[in-house]
């Protein structure tokens, strides 16, 4: 391929008056965001003072900001660009519209006019060519719903994308020093908007170097590719902030591997953003007629004989994107799913429409490379000219509704409403910690910081127990239990604001939902509503938990969350409260536990569920199964699933260890797994399964042998058991076949016979040590409350220092501390030289076991230390790549 040896900045007459228009429709179309000042709206952020005081310090990997109760914020790699933010605040005292303007609306605006013209001079394309790839790649519907639903990075990223696709290809062409830093730069600045979207850039860049290859019938263009290696190590060495924190810090949340596209091949044609132009999601529609211009005039240019070989390639990528950018849609949809399960990082990609960026780049170009071949089939320049603004004229009327303000997002122009700043002026004065959730979920404009914490009403019923209260898919339908305030208090939740949900443009189905939860709420006891001048109501919860407690008493239960209504709330939530069955905990810790700090409750379970807990690392899941016809459904399905069976008859609140579930309702169906024996020896194998009726059969058949299992407890899980059983070192396979009526399986597990019989010991002196409550169904309520109802809590101090770390000091006679931030096995308690582990108290939060009364402890996220060590290794990435560079530059690679 030729490279142009001009400059890539020359400019003639054409270009100036072609470009000079283009800039006026860009001021025209972005109007609302330039001068109206509209600049938050839907993803875009929007931080009070106190949010952007909080910006001005070392990034923190673990933030309450768009997580429910605290998560590992895992776009780390936009650090710089919010620590600029802060800065913008802190020495020139800018307001948030004013520098979410500076940071990424006006860069972006910026760069998408420049940046594909420069792409198209590099490839020596023709004036109109670089034209219609610029028109195009800022007035396509997806720019334009980026912009509308403030993606402030994935907007910025757009915009660089054709610039360090351009410099990554020079690269390519002719190794040198400078081209090298000069892709390197600007693949940093690329992923510090979006490191996503700067891995398809560099995929982009190595299609079109294949494409070519392949195209020109010549290895030749591949030669350079080895300078992938040090431009990758020295791009992820710079990275390493974010990479190295990404890479050993779990989130703690479950992995979803499916990918979500609603994009089509027909939209990918078309360059069709399926939610144009309301910006909702799961209202998608179809391209409209008239739409049907674009992949005309794309393929026309390809119609004549004569063309460079340079389209071919910019097609043959094209073609190639527009599957990419459909995702899983049909056809061959199950290879993106397969790539999106299966490639490392795939699951960054489930949403496919980010390969809309270099679909639309290359479409202008196809559809530019059209307009130029159409119109010179006209000898006049009269003719030449009406052509082009013939074609720019249809690229505008067909994205109307930006022009008849029918946008609803940033582009419309709305303000905030003053509600919110009434809230903030209430909210801010309070000292307390406390939460404040939203309904149904938060709007840019809420007020929040990390110890004031917003939440989405709507997620809710996704975390413990609020998903065991729940029954169906009504993320609110646990309000019409009646000790839902209980939880709310635990959890520090203080304030309901019924504001509506920001996104939605017809508010009738919004008002009727508010409406259902609000009749729920305002009859509640301990719940009042506040007069703040607001449009909609407020409630506030009272008696409200601080962050950081601690209580005298632990309950260790094996079974389900049904002990909450069992025993009742008040007297549950009295105390700590740990389940051993779901799969977060290691109950080992109980050794080191005083015998008067614990009571062990059986709900509805016995001896071998308490054993089974301290060898869940034999225990098989879904990834096991070889083949099955029976439904298979993750962990991170429960509410669905839980709903699912309740249909069928099993009113199920237990948990599954982590390890997903399968379940059978047709006669004969079998699933089949493979369970592994380490070496040569005896075993004791292990079914976890349940049945709606006692008498329905489940046929088991394992190393030669078939059984029934039999069942003693309806509509729970129970653990069968086999053994001891001779085995030969490797894998086995193990078939469940339900003879009849409803059955669902858990786990299963092959258990060295030494081990099952030292654990067998350990816990048979556990059950002696502690207390024990047997939970059969035969209790009345009161008795069971008797039993269990002596536990009681005690704020201590505490100060957080940041959102990874809190000095805390313990109290005598109360020795677990509860830490309401999300469980995530990377919270530890420092006692000195020792760290503590967290555990997973209510199966949602953190607890730690301190039996003496100690000051000076510390609560720390040891996953902030990855944080450091990144961001130190990229320091000194940055430095040793300026020291090569100062001995190296202008030469030769």
């Amino acid at each position: 391929m030729k490279i142009n040896k001009r400059s890539l900045f020359q400019v003639d007459k054409l270009s100036l008056v072609l470009f000079g228009g283009m800039l006026i429709i860009l001021l025209f179309i972005f109007k609302p965001l330039i001068i109206q000042g509209g600049a938050v709206w839907g993803d875009s952020p929007f931080f009070y003072p106190e949010g952007l005081k909080e910006l001005f310090r070392e990034p923190q990997i673990w933030v309450n900001r768009n997580h429910n109760f605290g998560g590992v914020e895992l776009s780390l790699w936009l650090a710089p660009l919010m620590f600029l933010y802060g800065s913008l605040y802190k020495f020139f005292n800018l307001e948030n519209g004013a520098i979410i303007k500076l940071l990424f609306y006006f860069p972006s605006l910026i760069f998408s006019v420049i940046s594909p013209i420069i792409f198209a001079r590099y490839l020596k394309l023709p004036t109109i060519v670089q034209f219609f790839t610029s028109l195009l790649y800022f007035t396509n519907t997806y720019f334009l719903l980026l912009i509308d639903g403030g993606q402030v990075g994935v907007t910025l990223a757009y915009s660089i994308f054709p610039l360090s696709l351009t410099f990554l290809l020079k690269l390519f062409n002719k190794p040198s020093v400078n081209s090298f830093y000069l892709a390197l730069l600007f693949y940093f600045v690329l992923q510090v908007a979006d490191a996503r979207i700067a891995l398809i850039s560099i995929f982009a860049g190595i299609l079109w170097v294949f494409a070519a290859a392949v195209l020109n019938k010549s290895l030749q263009g591949l030669r350079n590719l080895w300078i992938l290696g040090p431009f990758g190590l020295a791009l992820a060495g710079i990275s390493s902030y974010w990479l190295i924190p990404l890479l050993t810090v779990s989130s703690g949340a479950p992995g979803i591997l499916s990918s979500n596209s609603q994009s089509t091949l027909l939209d990918s044609f078309a360059l069709f953003q399926p939610h144009w132009p309301l910006n909702q999601f799961g209202k998608i529609s179809s391209p409209p007629p008239y739409f049907a211009g674009i992949p005309v005039l794309i393929l026309s240019g390809l119609l004549y004989r004569r063309i460079d070989r340079k389209y071919w390639v910019a097609f043959v990528c094209f073609f190639i994107f527009a599957f990419l950018a459909k995702g899983n849609s049909k056809p061959l949809g199950g290879i993106y799913e397969w790539a999106v399960a299966s490639v490392p990082f795939g699951v960054s990609f489930r949403d496919s429409t980010k390969f809309f960026i270099p679909l639309i780049l290359l479409g202008g170009l196809l559809l530019g490379l059209g307009v130029n071949n159409i119109s010179g089939l006209f000898k006049s320049k009269f003719y030449k000219l009406g052509v082009v603004l013939g074609v720019a004229v249809y690229l505008l009327i067909i994205i109307k509704p930006v022009w008849l303000g029918q946008l609803n997002g940033v582009l419309s122009g709305k303000q905030a409403s003053g509600d919110f700043n009434n809230i903030y002026q209430k909210l801010s004065k309070d000292e307390s910690f406390f939460r404040t959730v939203w309904f149904p979920e938060k709007s840019p404009f809420s007020f929040q910081t990390e110890d004031k914490p917003a939440l989405d009403a709507k997620s809710l019923a996704q975390n413990r127990p609020f998903a065991s209260l729940n029954t169906g898919n009504d993320p609110y339908n646990f309000f019409t239990k009646d000790d839902w305030t209980d939880y709310f208090r635990l959890l520090g939740i203080k304030y309901l604001v019924l504001s509506g949900d920001p996104r939605e443009i017809d508010l009738t189905d919004d008002k009727k939902e508010l409406e259902y939860v609000q009749g729920l709420i305002k009859e509640t006891p301990g719940v009042e509503k506040v007069q703040w001048g607001t449009n909609f109501p407020i409630y506030e919860v009272s008696e409200v938990r601080p962050k950081i407690f601690a209580t005298n008493k632990l309950l260790l239960v094996l079974g389900g969350e049904d002990v909450y209504s069992e025993v009742g709330s008040k007297q549950i939530v009295a105390q700590g409260l740990l389940f051993l069955d779901d799969g977060k905990t290691d109950p080992r810790f109980l050794d080191i536990v005083a015998s008067e700090s614990a009571t062990l409750v059986f709900n509805k379970s016995d001896e071998n569920d308490f054993l089974l807990s301290f060898l869940q690392k034999y225990f098989t899941s879904l990834k096991d199964v070889l083949t099955t016809q029976w439904a298979k459904r993750e962990s991170s399905d429960y509410l669905s699933w839980k709903y699912e069976l309740l249909q069928k008859g099993i009113d199920t609140h237990e948990f599954d260890y982590g390890k997903s579930i399968q379940f059978s309702t047709v006669p004969n169906e079998k699933t089949t797994m493979m369970v592994n024996a380490p070496t040569n020896g005896q075993y004791m194998l292990a079914i976890r399964s349940m049945s709606r009726e006692l008498q329905s059969l489940l046929k088991l058949s394992f190393n030669k042998e078939s059984v029934n299992i039999p069942y003693a407890r309806a509509g729970r899980f129970e653990w069968y058991t086999k053994g001891p059983i001779n085995l030969k070192k490797g894998n086995h396979e193990l078939v469940l076949q339900n003879i009849d009526g409803i059955h669902v399986f858990n786990t299963a597990g092959l258990v060295p016979l030494g081990e099952w019989n030292k654990v067998s010991s350990d816990v048979r002196e556990l059950i002696t040590k502690f207390n024990k409550v047997v939970i059969d169904g035969s209790e009345k309520r009161k008795e069971l409350s008797e039993l269990v109802f002596n536990g009681k809590w005690t704020a201590v101090d505490h100060k957080m220092i940041s959102p990874t770390k809190y000095k805390v000091s313990s109290i005598s006679g109360y020795p677990w501390i509860i830490f309401t931030d999300s469980f995530n096995g990377n919270w530890k308690l420092i006692k000195g030289s020792e760290s503590i582990s967290s555990l997973p108290f209510y199966s949602m939060v953190n607890g730690f076991y301190i039996p003496k009364q100690m000051d000076n402890l510390g609560i720390v996220f040891k996953g902030q230390d990855q944080v450091r060590w990144g961001i130190y290794f990229s320091a000194l990435s940055i430095l040793s790549l300026i020291i090569i560079f100062l001995y190296t530059r202008g030469k030769k690679l």
